[in-house]
């Protein structure tokens, strides 16, 4: 029997130097991650088709691939977390997988997330949202169904210092940015 793994708290741990992925919770709901360590591992954390979920205050730094990766992740909060000397901050795209798509049908996109009071420093990319990727980095095959485009993504309030790109968002639509602050 499959069972989720929902409405957990991960608190003070740190999951630095993993080969892969430092923290994972796949189509999960409601789990709180809080002054967590994430250092030097392809990803710090990997939470596809998950929703409801908190990243406050954790240390994400030097993740080769990305601090945060998000497949179709909805109603997210990462809220005053510091992500230092990754490749991608956060990566948070879109992807059609016609498995998922009867399981978990409300996590048809990325949508709904609160981006606010957050670090990001010496990344190349902060954060990146893009619509029908594989693995957020490159364009599906041509005749690969479409997901709708991802939506509703508040950055808000957070500081960008030395990154190479700051936002990058590709085929989404209604993002709201404000109030941050960007340096160099």
């Amino acid at each position: 029997m499959h069972v989720p793994c929902n409405d957990n708290l991960f608190e003070a741990n740190d999951g630095s130097y993993s080969p892969n992925i430092a923290f994972e919770a796949t189509f999960s709901a409601g789990n709180r991650f809080v002054g967590n360590r994430a250092y030097g591992c392809n990803y710090g954390f990997w939470l596809g088709f998950s929703r409801d979920t908190v990243l406050e205050q954790n240390t994400i730094a030097a993740c080769r691939k990305a601090g945060v990766a998000v497949e179709n992740g909805i109603e997210m909060v990462v809220h005053a977390n510091q992500f230092a000397a990754n490749h991608y901050g956060m990566l948070l795209w879109s992807h059609y997988v016609a498995a998922f798509a009867g399981a978990v049908p409300e996590n048809n996109t990325s949508h709904s997330w609160a981006i606010a009071h957050n670090s990001f420093s010496a990344n190349d990319i902060a954060i990146r949202i893009a619509a029908d990727q594989d693995h957020g980095v490159q364009p599906l095959p041509a005749l690969t169904p479409s997901c709708p485009r991802p939506h509703s993504h508040t950055i808000a309030d957070n500081r960008f210092r030395r990154n190479h790109l700051d936002i990058e968002i590709i085929d989404a639509d209604e993002p709201l940015v404000e109030r941050n602050e960007f340096e160099d």
